[in-house]
């Protein structure tokens, strides 16, 4: 358990702190408005995190919980990935 939780930290920390040092370095810190257009590679980032989303319910409501913590591992690797 304490290994999961320490990598899940590292990772989820590690994409928490590079989503703040990319806003504050390319946006001055200020999320901007969406503009509503989305690349083909966004839509295919957003089409796999919601399929991760269903997948991770699916372990939540069977109470797998060591399945639903693998799952969440990969979003925060697909998220660190897509950033």
């Amino acid at each position: 358990m304490a290994k999961n939780n320490s990598e899940l930290l590292k990772n989820l920390g590690n994409f928490s702190n590079r989503c703040l040092i990319f806003l504050k370095s390319t946006f001055k810190g200020v999320l901007p408005a969406y503009d509503g257009e989305k690349k083909e590679e966004d839509a295919a980032f957003i089409k796999e995190l919601y399929q991760k989303f269903e997948e991770f319910l699916t372990f939540m409501e069977e109470i797998k919980i060591k399945d639903g913590l693998r799952v969440t591992m990969s979003v925060s690797s697909l998220c660190n990935a897509y950033l």
